[in-house]
This record gives C-alpha cells, structure tokens and sequence, in this order.
C-alpha cells in the first residue's frame, strides 16, 4: 500500500503539472511505467510492483551482496548508517568498494543525534553523551541500536575503506543545549564541532579504482 501511495503522488503530481516543474528533465514514458506499475494486480507485492520500474529489492547482507565486480555507478543510504558498528560498515564499505565502477559516488545522510529526543520533546539530541557503552547498552533500544558515532568516526570509517570524501554539508545543533549535557568520559576529548554535528551528507568516491569498464550501457544504483 506504502508504494502504491507513492506511485500515486508521482503521478497526481505529473497531472497537476508540478513534477515538470520540480524535475523539467522527467520523461512522459517513465510517467507512463508509473501508471502501469500503480495499476498492476491488487495482489502484487511491493518487490513485485517495484520491478516493473526495474528496482529490485534485496534483503540480505549488503557486505556480501553477490552482485559482480565493478557493476555500481552510485551507492545512496537515507538516516540508516547510525544502526550500524563498525566493523560492519567497514565490510560494508569494502564491499561497496569492490562493486564500483570506474567513476562510482557514495552518498549518505547521516543522523548523528540522540534518537529519542524525536518523540521525547523533554530531552536534546545529545541526551546520549551523558551516558557511558555500558549504559547505553542497556538505555538503547534493541529495535534500532544507535551507534552514537561522530563525523569525525564517519570520516575515519570511509578512509579506512578506501573512500575519499569529495563534500560534507553539515546541521549543527546548539551549543547551549550540548554544555547542558554532562558528558561521559567516552565524549569529553570530542571536539565541540565533533559533538555538535546532528546531521551530515557525505559524497565520497573510491581512493583508487581498478575496476572494470564504465560502459556498460546503463547506469545502477544501489540504495541501503
């Protein structure tokens, strides 16, 4: 029902005019799929109707995709590497390493604050830093752990993979609020830039890339 809702924005949009004015490069035959992709059988699943737009969905381990070598133009993540450890975004990026192409993008947008300060109006976004791991282990939420993890542990995870960062736009949130927060010794040799930070996009691109050819004909996107 979610992705037929959003077929459907698609196209009142495109009736109404608006898409051509948002994105004056769309094609009417991609508005075309769209339709059929809507109207397809009401028993259909979300995978289902996704692939009449060729995007396939996946559910696996994205450090051990299966996909071929050098087959990725650009890697795209929204609000999700907060949920993950290190050492898993560390294969995760290797492996995103290993299926760029010649000339591939990496972009995320990170959040980087305190989850509950979403639904907790009482509390700031870096209510987190007060506490130590061994606290938090037991605070967090075992539906989505957050791994409280700075831009500056975000810059050393991509380097460390092999990602060269091309741009970082940054939203910081407000100094008053932070030196309200008692820090845990975890945090008190942050920066207050470091600590600051609650949302970030980062573009980067592989440091070397020795995959293989770019012309493949189409272009592929690979979202997490």
């Amino acid at each position: 029902a979610a992705v037929r809702m959003a077929l459907q924005l698609f196209i009142e949009a495109s009736e109404r005019g608006k898409l051509k004015n948002a994105m004056p490069w769309n094609h009417e035959d991609r508005i075309e799929n769209l339709r059929k992709a809507y109207e397809s059988d009401s028993s259909a699943s979300a995978a289902e109707i996704l692939r009449k737009l060729n995007i396939n969905v996946v559910v696996g381990d994205a450090a051990k995709t299966g996909l071929p070598q050098a087959s990725v133009d650009f890697f795209f993540s929204n609000v999700v590497l907060q949920y993950i450890g290190e050492n898993e975004l560390l294969a995760i990026f290797k492996e995103f390493e290993r299926l760029a192409a010649p000339g591939a993008m990496m972009s995320h947008h990170i959040y980087l604050g305190d989850q509950n300060a979403c639904s907790d109006p009482s509390i700031s976004p870096f209510n987190f830093f007060r506490f130590s791991d061994t606290a938090w282990r037991f605070l967090d939420s075992p539906l989505r752990l957050q791994n409280r993890f700075r831009i500056s542990d975000y810059r050393r995870i991509h380097q460390k993979a092999g990602w060269a960062i091309q741009s970082e736009e940054n939203i910081e949130g407000s100094l008053d609020d932070l030196r309200k927060i008692p820090l845990a010794m975890k945090f008190r040799q942050s920066s207050e830039g470091d600590l600051l930070t609650l949302r970030s996009m980062i573009v980067s691109r592989v440091s070397t890339n020795s995959g293989g050819s770019g012309n493949r004909g189409t272009e592929s996107l690979l979202a997490v």
